[in-house]
């Protein structure tokens, strides 16, 4: 009994191992370039997200200080025209200066406005690699993944030794099928 369910299990394992193994391939060949090229398609997608929610916060900036210039705000005006004419409000002195303009604030007056609304742009990361099993599914490689895909299929698909053997059919390599034999004499 035992040895009939060891054969059992080896027949049915050499039949759907190649199969599997097969589908698999075949399977991988086929799903996995479109897989990534979805991954970095979704990878860039949320670069660009990253960038819009950036320069929409620097376009809120922008509003903001042509809100303030508009609205004649003090802080606002006496800023631009430090760092555009380098003039200070009556009586405004820097802290721990006597009236002699630091170095960073004459930095400050060389800079445009624009830098003070610009929002820093993170850094470009680098786009994903592809795992070093799909580059086996690309270019000419491909091919031979599939035609190994199609042997496996193939061997899986066919009737084993003990398949035919209950069949009736006489297996080659092996002894005759009892049925089969005629009785010399």
């Amino acid at each position: 009994m035992a040895e009939a369910l060891r054969r059992l299990a080896v027949c049915a394992i050499l039949g759907w191992l190649p199969l599997l193994i097969g589908l698999f391939l075949l399977g991988a060949a086929a799903l996995g370039p479109a897989w990534w090229e979805n991954r970095v398609a979704a990878w860039q997608r949320d670069r660009l997200v990253a960038e819009a929610e950036r320069l929409a916060a620097e376009r809120r900036n922008y509003r903001r200080f042509l809100k303030a210039i508009r609205h004649n705000d003090p802080a606002a005006l006496d800023r631009l025209a430090f760092a555009y004419f380098g003039i200070t409000p009556p009586g405004a002195r820097f802290l721990g200066t006597e009236g002699e303009i630091p170095a960073a604030a004459r930095r400050v007056r060389k800079q445009p406005v624009d830098a003070w609304l610009a929002v820093p742009a993170p850094e470009r990361p680098t786009p994903p690699q592809p795992p070093s099993w799909l580059r086996h599914l690309e270019g000419p490689r491909r091919l031979v993944v599939y035609v190994a895909a199609g042997c496996f299929l193939i061997a899986g698909l066919l009737p084993t030794r003990r398949e035919l053997a209950e069949d009736g059919e006489a297996v080659p390599g092996s002894q005759a099928h009892p049925a089969a034999a005629t009785p010399s004499g």
